[in-house]
């Protein structure tokens, strides 16, 4: 039987490539000619000095790139041009079986780039290293800024500042280096912690401390880079809740020219705002009057009583009785001074008596008077008074000869009461013909207060028989606000007042404040922001602490002390809790715990959010042997937004994620240590060929992907046969040739061939090389 040789040929061409099983190319020991040695620097920018850094790799691939093994081991030479910059080895060995191996790369004390290169088969590769050199990095329009929580300050108390670098976009950088900041201030009112501030390489801001003294004044502070010529100042007005001055009342503001007069005198203490203010320490008052008369009395006073304002109150309350007969008409003073403290006066008129039971009084009503502030857990006075209402029925309404209407007088000035000089509307005061008191079987008198939790009613008065006016006590308690306060007279009229309780240096509110610009969080390079809890008073100022006070954080979930004899508390937070976005604000909320905790403390503020750091994925290899058994690296590397490398100043964890993961496998996560940008993680093959994508990310911390791809490193081979030009003749043996190219048309040398015939026909040796 003849067996057509183009059916040989047939089996040939088309049996035995489909039976390599598998058809390796064994490359002969010294046959380079196909292989290329490519370097890779992964990361090729570090900024650890005196360090060792296995960063360095050399691939062993094919012509086409793809990766292959070495046959034995391969020896690539290694050079540095500037070995004070980064050294390597003078040579690495790609050992047998494997596709790569990994050099160290040892770095100098200085910043610098210099180039690496390898030397294969007199080929040459080089790459660009880079150590440091950030100085360089430095954007345009830079300018400094200094960041308070408040410009107001109250006297011999504290508050946190800080300074920073910000871009003409507003974006606050990391200092490439040392940023030596030099501070002036107006020493006569304030001092600062330190005369100069040092923002760190590798940090965003700096922060102090300012102290006031116990002047009050308008403060500056200013802060100065010289090496980029640029300043920045920002006032600090600082004022006191300390008494500075005194102020007096003196009630009513009209009274009769009588004999047996009553007035009432308040007497309090204001600070520099001239609201009123708690005494320290017990202040002696000099009282005196421009008529004799009334200084006299005034003297009696000060022999027989002690005139003083006492520790822990504002106020001084006298009730003077005076005769006031011939003062018709005329206003008295009576003035105030104390040491240290100044003067204050006030005026009083005399008048002449009107008795509600004249028709002139008889459009009456009631009036009040308060002071329009006092300081909570204090007391103080309200006086209510009988007033009648001015008319214009003391004229006549005639046209003149122009056609208008006119007032004539019908009495002359000597006929004529004081009160009917007195505008429409105008109030004076008339004396009662009874005693109208607030106690007894029918009240007649009643003070009500709208809020007596803000300011009680602690006794009534009365009005006499003859006068015009009583005089409620009243006091505060510890709750701040307004209420309004309302007299009525049984059968005289009602009137209405609002006064104010204050405590201008109680802790009233809860400042959270972000050291790294108004209203805006930097996150670091670690996933951490900073942020200050400042207690502030009644005016917005730094308040100090009588008790230690605690708050929670939200969304951090973290506590947060403001210590007793302090106005401030700083603390480093992971934002782990939480997702940051660029540009999505991010609300922090402030509240207080712990035994009797002040709930109206609470503090709500929404920062924008700026991400300052990225993790950037490297990949040393354009492509991995999707059947390697030796893991490949991964490297993940902290980078500012410069694109600088950053190193870690805490052990930070980075997530990694996987989309493929029938192509290789990969760890959940990566630590990079304290002090280094970067860390590797190993990529193990699955025996796939395809693609996948791996993702790094950290909150807080812009995150990346990459993609990675595998091939298998087995060459497709091609199968030729030469020796057959006729048809055999059974039971001839004839000689073939074969030939085995591979994908690039190149002769494949040391290939193992495993032939497969049908029945009738064999092939000797089976197996041949």
């Amino acid at each position: 039987m003849k067996i057509n040789s183009l059916a040989i040929l047939f089996l040939i061409v088309i049996l035995l490539p489909a039976n390599i099983v598998p058809a390796f190319s064994q490359t002969s020991s010294n046959n380079f000619e196909n292989f290329l040695v490519e370097l890779s620097l992964s990361p090729s920018h570090v900024d650890e000095h005196s360090s060792t850094h296995s960063v360095g790799y050399v691939n062993l691939v094919s012509k086409n790139g793809l990766a292959i093994k070495a046959p034995q081991d391969i020896a690539v030479g290694l050079e540095s041009d500037d070995p004070s910059i980064v050294s390597v080895p003078t040579s690495v060995i790609i050992p047998k079986g494997h596709n790569f191996a990994v050099f160290d790369i040892q770095t100098g004390d200085k910043d610098g780039e210099t180039t690496i290169s390898t030397i294969f088969n007199d080929k040459i590769d080089f790459k660009n290293f880079k150590v440091g050199g950030a100085d360089d990095s430095m954007p345009d329009g830079i300018s400094l800024k200094i960041n308070f929580p408040t410009n107001n300050m109250h006297v011999n108390s504290e508050m946190p500042f800080s300074v920073y670098l910000q871009t003409s976009d507003g974006d606050i950088i990391r200092a490439p280096y040392d940023i030596e900041i030099e501070l002036n201030y107006e020493k006569s009112l304030l001092h600062t912690s330190t005369e100069k501030m040092i923002i760190k390489k590798g940090t965003y801001y700096a922060w102090g401390i300012i102290n006031t003294y116990e002047e009050v004044g308008n403060g500056f502070l200013r802060a100065s880079f010289d090496r980029l010529g640029i300043d920045t100042s920002e006032n600090i007005e600082i004022t006191s809740s300390l008494p500075v001055a005194l102020a007096i009342n003196v009630f009513p503001k009209q009274i009769s020219a009588d004999v047996n007069r009553n007035i009432d005198v308040f007497v309090s203490l204001v600070d520099s705002d001239g609201l009123p203010a708690v005494t320290p320490v017990d202040v002696t008052l000099e009282l005196f009057s421009d008529e004799d008369v009334v200084g006299r009395k005034l003297d009696d006073r000060m022999k027989d009583t002690d005139v003083v304002i006492k520790t822990g109150e504002f106020g001084y309350y006298f009730r003077e009785q005076m005769n006031l007969a011939g003062f018709e008409g005329r206003e008295i003073m009576i003035g105030v001074s104390a040491k240290d403290l100044g003067i204050a006066t006030e005026q009083f008129e005399a008048v002449q008596s009107l008795n509600i039971d004249n028709p002139l009084a008889e459009n009456h009503t009631l009036s009040l008077f308060v002071l329009p502030q006092i300081p909570s857990k204090t007391t103080s006075i309200l006086v209510y008074q009988i007033m009648a209402k001015g008319s214009d029925e003391g004229c006549e309404e005639q046209v003149n000869e122009e056609g208008e209407t006119v007032c004539i007088e019908v009495k002359s000035d000597e006929e004529k009461h004081p009160i009917e000089a007195l505008g429409d509307g105008e109030l004076y005061p008339v004396q009662a013909n009874e005693n109208f008191a607030s106690d007894g079987l029918v009240d007649k008198i009643n003070i009500i207060s709208g809020d007596s939790s803000i300011i009680n009613v602690e006794e009534s008065g009365n009005i006499e028989s003859s006068y015009s006016y009583g005089t409620a006590v009243i006091s505060s308690g510890q709750k701040n606000g307004e209420v309004t306060l309302a007299a009525t007279v049984k059968g005289i009229g009602a009137g209405t007042i609002t006064s104010e309780v204050i405590d201008v240096f109680k802790h009233t509110d809860t400042k959270i404040f972000s050291p790294t610009g108004p209203d805006n969080i930097v996150v670091d390079k670690n996933g951490y922001f900073d942020l200050f809890l400042i207690a502030l008073d009644g005016k917005s100022r730094p308040k100090i602490l009588e008790k230690d006070t605690k708050y929670i954080l939200n969304p951090v979930n973290d506590v947060l002390e403001i210590k007793k004899n302090h106005s401030f508390a700083s603390a480093n937070f992971l934002s782990d809790s939480f997702n940051v976005i660029e540009g999505t604000p991010i609300t922090v909320t402030a509240v207080p715990i712990g035994v009797e905790a002040e709930l109206n403390l609470e503090a709500s503020t929404s920062f924008a959010s700026q991400i300052s750091s990225s993790i950037e994925i490297e990949l040393p290899f354009k492509n991995l042997d999707a059947n390697s058994q030796v893991p490949y690296n991964g490297i993940v590397q902290l980078r500012d937004l410069l694109g600088n490398p950053s190193s870690a100043t805490k052990d930070v964890r980075i997530n990694l994620n996987l989309d493929g993961a029938k192509i290789v496998n990969i760890p959940e996560y990566v630590t990079i240590s304290q002090g280094n940008s970067y860390a590797t993680f190993p990529i193990s093959s699955n025996g796939e060929n395809g693609d996948a994508t791996i993702g790094a990310n950290i909150k807080g911390v812009l995150g990346s992907q990459t993609k990675i791809s595998t091939v298998s490193n087995e060459p497709k081979l091609k199968i030729f046969a030469d020796g057959i030009t006729a048809p055999l003749n059974i039971g001839e043996p004839t000689k073939l040739k074969i030939f085995i190219d591979d994908e690039n048309a190149e002769s494949v040398a040391g290939a193992i061939i495993k032939f497969v015939t049908t029945p009738g026909v064999t092939v000797s040796p089976t197996n041949t090389n």
